[in-house]
């Protein structure tokens, strides 16, 4: 039942840059849009503040050119004066900011790039480490092979006939009997005992014939 729950023997072990692409643009892309939302806001602050400032200080030069002069043109002269000054400060700080998001954006893409690099340097260890171990087992085997004997038998001495053949040619005698003990067989037996008896035979009848 945990065999369903481990992990497939397929997977590759290593991460990879090509493995882990889709995370690490989803995180990039993020962290992108996360920085230039924080920028863009402050940003929009920025130039809401100085319009507001410069708006104010304009109503306030205009309210004091008129009441001292109350002439057309100067009116539209610090009126222009006032603009331009305006615009050139927004610009200003518009340039200032996307400055800083490029840079910012920069810095967070090359981080990202620099730590898959490490972790990407840091899969391929493992892998190697993982060839090592491979390398190690195969050593095992070989030592396996180099202490299997070249006999059949099971006692872990090399050369020779197998155990059940030395047993078997030790149980076996050179006789043709069965009672185990080597020599002459009982056939054989038979016939010298036969042999014996007759020549006491013969013996006695010379003996009784008077020869």
């Amino acid at each position: 039942m945990s065999s369903q729950f481990s992990e497939p023997a397929l997977w590759p072990r290593g991460k990879t840059l090509a493995q882990r692409s889709g995370v690490v643009v989803v995180v990039v892309v993020v962290e992108v849009v996360v920085v230039v939302v924080v920028v863009v806001v402050v940003v929009v602050v920025v130039v809401v503040v100085v319009v507001v400032v410069v708006v104010v200080v304009v109503v306030v030069v205009v309210a004091e050119v008129v009441a001292m002069f109350a002439t057309v043109v100067v009116v539209v002269a610090v009126v222009v004066v006032v603009v331009v000054v305006v615009v050139v400060v927004v610009v200003v700080v518009v340039v200032v900011v996307v400055v800083v998001v490029v840079v910012v954006v920069v810095i967070v893409v090359v981080a990202e790039i620099i730590a898959i690099g490490v972790n990407d340097d840091t899969g391929t260890d493992d892998d190697d480490e993982d060839d090592d171990d491979d390398d190690d087992d195969d050593d095992d085997d070989d030592d396996d092979d180099d202490n299997d004997d070249d006999d059949d038998n099971d006692d872990g001495s090399g050369g020779g006939y197998s155990d059940d053949a030395d047993a078997a040619a030790a149980a076996d005698d050179d006789d043709d009997d069965d009672d185990g003990v080597g020599g002459v067989g009982d056939g054989s037996l038979v016939v010298l005992n036969y042999a014996y008896l007759s020549c006491q035979g013969l013996v006695g009848m010379d003996i009784r014939l008077g020869r």
